[in-house]
C-alpha cells in the first residue's frame, strides 16, 4: 500500500541559540535527510519524492503494509519530533476508475438510463 507523506519543519523560533540550531541541523536534520535519501535510492521504501525548493518542507510516496508500520518507520528518523507529519493513504488510479464506473452504472440503472 502506498501513502503520501508530507512533512514541514516546525519553527523553533528565537529560543534556539546559534549553537543549538547548528546542533539540531547536524544531529537530527541532516541524518534524517540522509536516511530518506537512502530509502529513495534503494526504491524499496520511498517510491518518489523530495524537498520543496526554497521551503523547509518535503513530500514523498512511501510503500508500507500498514499505518502502524508507517508510524514505526517515520518515528525512526532523528527529526521525528522536529517536524509536523501528514500521512494520507493512496488509492490507485485503476481502482478509483473501477469504483467510479460502478457508481455510474448504479446511477444509470436507478434512473432507467
Amino acid at each position: 500500500m502506498q501513502f503520501l507523506v508530507e512533512l514541514r519543519y516546525t519553527e523553533p523560533g528565537p529560543l534556539l541559540s546559534a549553537e543549538q540550531a547548528v546542533g539540531l541541523i547536524r544531529e537530527r536534520v541532516v541524518p534524517s535527510l540522509e536516511v530518506l535519501a537512502e530509502w529513495q535510492e534503494k526504491n524499496d521504501t520511498i517510491k518518489a519524492g523530495g524537498v520543496f525548493a526554497g521551503v523547509r518542507a518535503a513530500a514523498f510516496v512511501l510503500e508500507s503494509d500498514s499505518g502502524e508500520e508507517i508510524g514505526r518507520t517515520l518515528s525512526s528518523l532523528p527529526f521525528w519530533h522536529d517536524v509536523k507529519w501528514e500521512v494520507t493513504p493512496l488509492q490507485t488510479f485503476r481502482s478509483a476508475a473501477e469504483r467510479e464506473a460502478g457508481v455510474a452504472e448504479q446511477v444509470a440503472a436507478a434512473s432507467g438510463l
